[in-house]
């Protein structure tokens, strides 16, 4: 039976920060949208990049580091949290969804603001899949 576990992946994902078009001195909590279950050992997620809303790159490894061990020790300690316990290997199944017009930096495009910044451009919308597995590989 799969349990909704949108609160606690939104929970983990405010840790986040990324850049604020208004002070590039200043980091900001992205602004995701998130569904997620959790069925037996599969965490099934969908992770949308929304228009208009900032984001550094659209690479799901910067925003959901599921190639670190620390990360799926911070998953499990949520889960364990919010009283559901973990199997002993997780899987995450996740899709990305890139709102067209969403802001990413181009890289193409120094910002004026400061050296070393980047203008911002929108995205065509778009989507992906990866999963990953605990001390596994990521594909």
């Amino acid at each position: 039976m799969a349990v909704d576990v949108t609160s606690i992946m939104t929970e983990l994902l405010a840790r986040n920060r990324g850049p604020d078009p208004l002070n590039p001195d200043q980091r900001q909590p992205p602004d995701y949208g998130v569904v997620a279950t959790l069925d037996d050992s599969i965490l099934d997620m969908v992770l949308t990049f929304r228009k208009g809303a900032t984001y550094c790159c659209m690479e799901w490894a910067d925003h959901l580091p599921m190639f670190l061990q620390r990360w799926w020790d911070r998953l499990r300690r949520a889960l364990v949290a919010h009283g559901i316990t973990p199997p002993p290997r997780l899987e995450v199944r996740l899709t990305c969804v890139i709102d067209e017009g969403a802001l990413f930096f181009d890289l193409s495009k120094p910002g004026s603001t400061r050296p070393g910044s980047y203008a911002f451009a929108p995205a065509r919308a778009h989507r992906y899949q990866v999963s990953a597995s605990e001390a596994g590989t990521c594909a």
